[in-house]
């Protein structure tokens, strides 16, 4: 497990179910689509870094609580980004191929990242549909601008982008939800954990702004701070 102390007990070993589900469902997935391993290599790699880089922020969430909002953001960036690094590793460089797929990789890190961290502000009023709700509209949000302007930078460097303007606008669109879909499926599970797991839900809470005074009737965040 990921080192630091409060990782170093059995409630942490939670954090393998829904990357098992994750896996599971894509590899039951690409079963059901057919084509060959090296058909799928890339997507394999994308859905593989993704599960590992959200159970790396479960596993990290209390440490990155710690400091301002902004830095909890860069840290948790900076996480997602080091999978990724592992990841484009793991695809080899050399080719114009693994290093497309190592900045996509890269960008779904990033929108999860900011889906996670809207849905984090979110959950504020502790209400689990909220922060389900903030994660898929802030995935969908980031995924559509992030495929902007990696159309925009790719058309700009190699210059044969859409031919039109309806065309780019339907190249963003499909690739913007495509990728939404793909990094809600796979954050999903590991939200579920988090909003049902008391252990893993007390760093959701430190992640997340202070409850209204008016609203703490049901204010779990009396549970034992995660050290």
């Amino acid at each position: 497990m990921v080192v630091p102390k409060a990782n170093r007990t059995a409630r942490a070993l939670l954090i393998l179910a829904p990357l098992g589900v994750v896996l599971a469902g894509w590899f039951a997935f690409a079963l059901f689509m057919g084509g060959t391993s090296a058909d799928r290599a890339m997507f394999d790699v994308m859905i593989f870094a993704l599960a590992v880089g959200s159970a790396t922020l479960w596993l990290l969430a209390h440490h990155l609580a710690l400091g301002a909002w902004h830095k909890s953001l860069l840290g948790a960036m900076g996480v997602g980004l080091g999978v990724t690094l592992v990841a484009g590793l793991s695809l080899g460089f050399g080719s114009n191929e693994t290093l497309v797929g190592t900045a996509v990789v890269g960008v779904m890190m990033i929108v999860m990242v900011l889906g996670y961290a809207l849905a984090a502000r979110g959950y504020r009023s502790r209400r689990a549909w909220r922060f389900l709700v903030y994660l898929a509209v802030g995935g969908a949000a980031g995924s559509l601008v992030s495929t902007l302007l990696v159309i925009s930078v790719f058309s700009l460097i190699l210059g044969n982008g859409p031919g039109s303007v309806r065309m780019f606008l339907t190249a963003v669109i499909w690739g913007g939800f495509m990728v939404a879909g793909m990094v809600f499926l796979t954050s999903l599970p590991f939200a579920i954990l988090g909003l049902c797991s008391r252990f893993f839900r007390q760093r959701l809470i430190l992640c997340s702004p202070p409850q209204p005074a008016s609203s703490c009737d049901n204010c779990d965040a009396s549970a034992p701070a995660v050290t």
